[in-house]
C-alpha cells in the first residue's frame, strides 16, 4: 500500500476556462476550480478491506449547488473542505458492513459553489447522473459519513473504463463483478508483449446484467497463462511462483 500525507488544508487555483455538464445550458457552465492536495492511496485489497460499503451503483442526481458544502478556512477564501452530497440506485452489494437497503446517499470530493464554480481536485471527475459505477465507500473520515475512499482511488467509471486512474482497482473489481476470481498466489501482468496482447480468440465473458463491458478471455494451451482484454486494456494472469 502507498501512502502520501493528507493535507488538511487544501490550497487552491482558479483555473480559466469552464466544464461542460449535459444538464447545464451553454450559457451557465460553472466556471472550473481545481483545488490541490493529497491523499492516501490503496491496492484494491485494502480498500475493499477500508471500505464498509462496495457496491455498484446507478446515480439518480445530478451535482448541483443545492447538494453542495463549502466550508472556507475562518476569515479566508481558503476552502478548507468541500464536498456534494450524492444520491444512487444499488444494483449490487459485494460489501455492506452497514447493512443499507437499495438507495444511498454519500459523499464525493467535488461541489458547486454559490457563485457558479466547479471545484475539483486536478484529476476528479465528479459523478453523472444515470451513469454506473462501482464505488468504495466508507464513514471513517472527518464527517463520519458515507463517503468514497481517497477520491478516484474508491470509484471505478464503467463508461469510460479505459481512463480509470488506477487500472488495477477497476481491473480488479470488473473482474469481481463479473464473478472471476483472482487466486492469491496469482499476479497480474500489464507489460505484454504486443503479439501476446493481440493473439488468439477465446471467449468473450459478461456475466453482469447490470453493465455491459465484455471481458475477452483465452487461455496459453502451452504455458496455461491465462490472457484478458477489457476495453483495450490487455493482461494476463500467471500463478506467482
Amino acid at each position: 500500500m502507498r501512502k502520501s500525507t493528507f493535507l488538511s488544508t487544501i490550497l487552491f487555483s482558479l483555473i480559466i476556462g469552464f466544464v461542460t455538464f449535459d444538464h447545464i445550458s451553454e450559457r451557465n457552465k460553472p466556471a472550473d476550480v481545481v483545488v490541490y492536495g493529497s491523499h492516501a492511496e490503496y491496492d484494491y485489497d485494502d480498500i475493499v478491506n477500508r471500505a464498509d460499503v462496495v457496491a455498484l451503483i446507478k446515480v439518480n442526481d445530478e451535482l448541483t449547488k443545492d447538494n453542495s458544502t463549502i466550508v472556507y478556512l475562518e476569515n479566508s477564501p481558503l476552502i478548507k473542505y468541500h464536498y456534494a452530497s450524492r444520491e444512487a440506485e444499488v444494483l449490487e452489494y459485494y460489501k455492506n458492513d452497514l447493512g443499507l437497503k437499495d438507495n444511498i446517499k454519500f459523499n464525493e470530493p467535488v461541489a458547486i459553489t454559490p457563485n457558479n464554480e466547479y471545484i475539483h481536485s486536478e484529476e476528479y471527475i465528479a459523478f453523472e447522473k444515470d451513469q454506473k459505477y462501482i464505488v468504495f465507500l466508507s464513514k471513517d473520515n472527518g464527517l463520519n459519513e458515507l463517503s468514497i475512499i481517497a477520491s478516484n482511488n474508491g470509484k471505478v467509471d464503467l463508461q469510460d473504463f479505459s481512463n480509470n486512474e488506477y487500472q488495477d482497482v477497476a481491473i480488479r473489481s470488473v473482474l469481481h463483478a463479473n464473478g472471476i476470481e483472482i487466486p492469491q498466489d496469482s499476479i497480474i501482468n500489464y507489460d505484454l508483449p504486443q503479439k501476446k496482447a493481440a493473439s488468439g480468440s477465446g471467449e468473450q465473458i459478461n456475466n453482469n446484467k447490470y453493465f455491459e463491458l465484455p471481458i475477452n478471455h483465452y487461455v496459453d494451451q502451452n504455458s496455461q497463462i491465462e490472457y484478458f482484454n477489457i476495453q483495450g486494456i490487455p493482461f494476463s494472469i500467471e500463478k506467482n511462483e
